[in-house]
């Protein structure tokens, strides 16, 4: 029984990186839509910054989640 708990436990520590990348993802894109959105609203330059900053927001996510995958696991 122990050893099963040691088992889980190690095997939510070894995925525990990867179980968040969605929401991350979405939080930086979303992050970066916004900030596009309110400076569009400020300098009346609707769609510039909106597409820019997306189009940033996704870059930004795909390097980070790259990150994470491409990870070399330490022995």
């Amino acid at each position: 029984m122990n050893k099963d708990k040691q088992n889980r436990a190690k095997i939510i520590q070894e995925l525990s990186p990867y179980m968040t990348l969605g929401l991350d993802f979405a939080v930086t894109v979303s992050l970066f839509a916004l900030l596009g959105y309110w400076l569009d609203g400020k300098y009346d330059t609707s769609p510039m910054w909106i597409l820019i900053l997306s189009l940033f927001g996704i870059v930004v996510a795909f390097y980070k989640f790259f990150k994470v995958v491409l990870r070399k696991k330490k022995p």
